[in-house]
């Protein structure tokens, strides 16, 4: 009889994509380094998280080399913590870390449902000059710096939400 791991590669991750809940998905990669070694590029291609104070210990996690996490991500997706217009300060330094942290030019698509400043989108676009598709909340009063247009040529697909003060009046351009 055929054990898992003498499979060819491209059968275990066919197997591998029925698989739908992530924490499954986790404890599958304990089987065995191999198996491991097959299943973790598709299981952290697209990361999800929210980046609020219970989500920071994960993303100190991720970002340390060790883990050999972010070198698989490719599709970002960052939901918003709360109902606060404007980030806290912590926040803002482990999503700056964050996305300094992740490989150059690797990802391709960056969805951030919190509200962003003018610093932190001229650090995603100088950091990830291959995104194909970018959702972003925007301050009100936000600037994008002229500095960011020129990495703005490879994208497909832009979605921006303008949000005023704590109406969170909604604009799509």
């Amino acid at each position: 009889m055929t054990r898992l791991k003498d499979l060819p590669p491209e059968l275990v991750r066919n197997t591998f994509a029925y698989i739908r809940v992530k924490c499954d998905k986790q404890q599958l990669c304990l089987v065995n380094r191999k198996l491991r070694d097959l299943i973790v590029p598709e299981l952290w291609s697209h990361l999800e998280s929210e980046f609020c104070c219970e989500d920071t210990e994960m993303i100190n996690t991720i970002i340390k080399a060790n883990k050999n996490v972010l070198v698989h991500v490719r599709r970002v997706t960052i939901d918003r913590c709360s109902d606060m217009t404007t980030m806290a300060e912590e926040q803002r330094h482990v999503l700056t870390l964050f996305l300094t942290a992740l490989p150059r030019d690797k990802s391709d698509a960056v969805y951030m449902f919190d509200h962003l400043d003018s610093d932190m989108i001229q650090t995603l676009f100088q950091e990830h000059r291959e995104l194909k598709a970018v959702s972003l909340y925007l301050q009100q009063d936000i600037l994008i710096p002229a500095a960011v247009v020129p990495y703005l040529t490879q994208v497909n697909d832009i979605a921006g939400w303008l949000v005023k003060d704590a109406v969170h009046m909604v604009k799509v351009f």
